[in-house]
């Protein structure tokens, strides 16, 4: 299955200074997890959104297997409205025009 790519998970991690994202965690991150599951059910879904930057939770090694990663989660209403940016970021002309310093998976 899919999973980050690189550039992302370089970019997710330089966000909080290398570090693992669990609060009160002081490690640094050493792997991508996602917010929402990366099920085939939910890459039919949300096929921009899974493996987006925005689904990108990033962690030391200590808490990939952990309790505490199962408390950050994202609701699917949320994946929605990312789904949809990302959507019309990729389709509207004008939305490229005004954004097109960012990416948009493929």
């Amino acid at each position: 299955m899919r999973t980050f790519a690189q550039e992302d998970r370089e970019n997710a991690y330089n966000a909080k200074h290398g570090y693992c994202w669990i609060n009160g965690c002081t490690k640094k991150a050493e792997e991508a997890h996602h917010l929402l599951e990366n099920t085939k059910l939910n890459n039919e879904k949300y096929s921009l959104f899974i493996q987006s930057i925005f689904n990108l939770f990033p962690i030391c090694h200590d808490h990939y297997d952990s309790e505490e990663i199962y408390k950050v989660r994202i609701v699917e209403g949320q994946a929605r409205m990312y789904e949809d940016w990302l959507y019309k970021f990729k389709t509207d002309s004008d939305w490229q025009e005004k954004y097109g310093h960012m990416k948009c998976a493929e």
